[in-house]
């Protein structure tokens, strides 16, 4: 007998006689309509949002508007220091135009600054 087929694997409880039957290994395709869901939408079966990728720009306005109210205190070339009152200091890297990773979004504003998820989404979807 040769290797199973690149598309799939035959089934081993197949009944004798069926060699034909193959199961699909391929990934769930992606949904390209990801960046227009709701909050509620955004939550993972376990549990964790999903933040949108975002451009540096906005990572930026979304720090220095109400109510985080960062203002930048430093910078040298793209990396910028933001202080706020009563909030960590935060080290900023992205250029204006640089894509923003969802999950760097969530670092900033949950783990780092301390926001609920829900708190954050708003604060992002509001931009």
């Amino acid at each position: 007998m040769g290797s199973p087929p690149a598309h799939g694997r035959r089934l081993a409880d197949a009944p004798l006689g069926n060699d034909h039957v193959t199961a699909s290994i391929h990934p769930a395709p992606c949904d390209p309509g990801r960046g227009v869901l709701s909050s509620q939408q955004r939550r993972h079966s376990f549990g964790v949002a999903t933040f949108p990728r975002i451009k540096g720009r906005e990572l930026l306005a979304i720090l220095q508007a109400e109510p985080l109210a960062y203002q930048v205190v430093r910078q040298k070339g793209s990396h910028r220091t933001l202080k706020a009152e009563g909030r960590p200091t935060l080290g900023v890297s992205y250029s204006e135009g640089a894509d923003v990773p969802g999950g760097v979004l969530r670092e900033y504003l949950v783990k780092r600054i301390g926001l609920s998820e829900d708190e954050a989404l708003r604060l992002v979807e509001d931009r």
